[in-house]
């Protein structure tokens, strides 16, 4: 089904797991309706696979207050400019946010089953060739 609102593409399943497409170019939009979509407990732990500058985990951690956010990012420099430029230095003060440099299927093969109340994926297969 289609949120009329936001525009993005929302698909339950079965074991209470919903998917969430967002058009990016609705991206603003989405994550401010995005937290009321999803259901989860303001004491959720979430996790972003793929967090890049950590844009969207900043979001989450300025947006539930008492959530544990881990923020998955494969990139070393990634990892690095993300706290030089993004403020999530600042974050990883506190004790309800970590930044993770390492591959997304070595972190989940760490992480307890069950442990993760929401999980975002946004990763990429690494291939640049331009098209």
């Amino acid at each position: 089904c289609s949120d009329t609102d936001t525009g993005a593409d929302v698909t339950e399943a079965a074991d209470d797991v919903r998917t969430v497409a967002v058009d990016e170019t609705q991206a603003d939009e989405t994550q401010a309706d995005l937290t009321s979509q999803i259901g989860i407990d303001a004491r959720a732990r979430i996790a972003v696979l793929g967090a890049g500058a950590c844009t969207l985990a900043g979001f989450l951690h300025s947006r539930f207050a008492h959530a544990q956010i881990d923020a998955v990012e494969i990139s070393s420099d990634v990892c690095a400019a993300a706290r030089a430029h993004f403020g999530v230095a600042e974050m990883e003060q506190s004790d309800r946010f970590r930044l993770h440099a390492q591959d997304v299927r070595a972190w989940l093969e760490e992480c307890p089953p069950s442990s993760l109340d929401l999980l975002l994926v946004d990763v990429e297969d690494g291939d640049h060739t331009d098209v």
